[in-house]
């Protein structure tokens, strides 16, 4: 895991934090399910990592499971549980 200075965090963990709290909910339902989870990973940390490290280094998050499962009801309690 790489180090996100800026925020005290890894960058995994940054960005699977921010997406339980919200921002992974791609439809605006309300729920997040681990494909959405899974896809705004994979869509943030490779990136972000690369940045921070001057493309020296590379992380790539890995899911497996049933991508329809909902691991979060409402990111909005989830964002003040997490603050």
């Amino acid at each position: 895991s790489s180090w996100y200075p800026e925020v005290r965090h890894g960058v995994f963990t940054y960005y699977f934090l921010a997406g339980m709290r919200g921002y992974a909910d791609n439809n605006k339902d309300k729920k997040i399910t681990y494909k959405e989870l899974a896809d705004y990973l994979a869509e943030n940390v490779p990136d972000k990592v690369r940045e921070i490290s001057s493309g020296q280094r590379l992380q790539t998050p890995t899911f497996v499971g049933d991508e329809n499962k909902v691991m979060v009801f409402n990111p909005a309690v989830a964002a003040d549980c997490l603050l």
